[in-house]
């Protein structure tokens, strides 16, 4: 009886360990923890839609960025990314039946959401160079990505994959910010997405999609798990 009693004990914790471990590796999505839209002459625009355009260099205020960044401390990112998938959603203001272009690039600083702008990233802390675009502030991941229209298009529908740039960000060591600065490749032109603290748009800001890939030793855990099921319900019938 001890030893059926320890065998219990034993088959619990194991599926317990196995079934952590293998929720890990289930799709998660999460909204941006920070996204803010900065400008040539402005300051951030915190409770506002993201606006991203390029006014050919006049006036300053129209030339515009979008950064964000996903809070990933909460979730174990140690082993890497299997799939990330970053989606603005549909353009709620500009031109949205004119195409947009725009550069993505994975933000190689952490920004403070109140206070960032074309300037600054944080309290007196400046850029490399103005709207983030220098090679120490941003690194470029993607162009041509298109806005699409109110019916569809990249951002609004299949997204971007950035897994690429998720692990790149896990190999530097990052465990808790992972950061994004939007641009425009179409000059003359201007788009908005909702932001996390917008009412406009569907859904409530930018989001990431990703799956985590296992820990080392999830599989010899689960192999584990249906080992000693096997062996509980052999000895229940014995």
């Amino acid at each position: 009886m001890k030893c059926r009693n320890q065998m219990s004990i034993f088959i619990g914790m194991a599926l317990v360990i196995a079934g952590c471990i293998a929720n890990q590796a289930s799709a998660t999505t999460v909204v941006a923890s920070n996204d803010a839209d900065i400008r040539g002459t402005a300051a951030a625009t915190n409770a506002g839609d993201l606006s991203i355009g390029d006014w050919a260099g006049g006036p300053a205020s129209l030339d515009r960025n979008a950064v964000i960044s996903f809070d990933l401390s909460a979730y174990n990112t140690a082993a890497g990314f299997a799939s990330a998938t970053l989606r603005l959603g549909v353009p709620v203001g500009g031109n949205p039946g004119s195409a947009l272009n725009h550069e993505v690039r994975r933000l190689l600083r952490d920004f403070d959401e109140a206070t960032v702008d074309y300037a600054e990233y944080s309290p007196g802390n400046a850029w490399d160079a103005p709207g983030g675009l220098g090679a120490n502030d941003a690194t470029s991941i993607a162009t041509g990505v298109n806005s699409g229209d109110t019916s569809g298009g990249a951002w609004a529908g299949g997204g971007l994959d950035v897994t690429a740039a998720a692990n790149a960000w896990v190999g530097a060591g990052d465990t808790t910010e992972l950061g994004f600065l939007i641009r425009p490749e179409n000059r003359y032109k201007i788009l908005a997405f909702g932001s996390a603290e917008s009412v406009n748009g569907p859904g409530p800001g930018p989001v990431l999609e990703f799956t985590l890939v296992p820990e080392p030793g999830t599989a010899v855990l689960l192999g584990l798990g249906g080992i000693v099921l096997a062996l509980r319900r052999r000895m229940a019938k014995g």
